[in-house]
């Protein structure tokens, strides 16, 4: 029986034997794993380093730092989200900020979390920023690219407003 020679090429052409197809699949699942897991060791020990560091005696006066003297700590829900972050973005890093390393990028987590509930934290206040180059520029560059990645996932429609004869506009997530 005698094929094509465009099929022969075609199927000795492929980097894997048809059989492999999952195997590699399933390698590059394992890959994705391990990073996610390393990532949320990599939080765990900033996290720790940070908790045992104080504020940055070098950009405080004397009363700022007796009524700000506190540790850095989040709470459980503000852990819970720095966890779904890194889980949400763990193949998009890069995404975030092209040239900023993964420990930057999950301190701008940390102090995302935190500035939710303390909108008065600064970054340039903590120690670790400035030793894992966390600046206030590069916490907005991954804070608003953050922001677009969640906008995008919802979307804008019309909603009759029942109070009035106009429609206004709604912005609801994708599900």
């Amino acid at each position: 029986m005698d094929r094509p020679i465009e099929y022969l090429i075609a199927k000795y052409e492929k980097p894997y034997v048809d059989g492999e197809g999952k195997s590699q699949e399933t390698h590059n699942r394992i890959k994705q794993e391990a990073k996610r897991k390393n990532r949320h060791l990599l939080f765990d020990e900033l996290y720790s380093e940070a908790q045992q560091e104080e504020l940055d005696i070098n950009q405080k006066t004397f009363d700022e730092l007796y009524s700000e003297a506190k540790p850095f700590t989040l709470n459980t829900n503000q852990i819970k989200l720095v966890r779904y972050l890194i889980d949400m973005f763990n193949n998009k890093f890069k995404e975030l900020h092209g040239q900023a390393k993964e420990e930057t990028i999950i301190l701008a987590f940390m102090f995302y979390a935190k500035k939710i509930e303390e909108p008065r934290t600064r970054v340039t206040n903590w120690r670790i920023c400035t030793k894992y180059k966390l600046t206030e520029n590069v916490f907005e560059i991954i804070l608003c690219r953050l922001v677009l990645y969640f906008m995008d996932k919802s979307y804008i429609r019309p909603v009759r407003y029942h109070g009035a004869d106009h429609e206004i506009l709604v912005r609801e997530g994708k599900r």
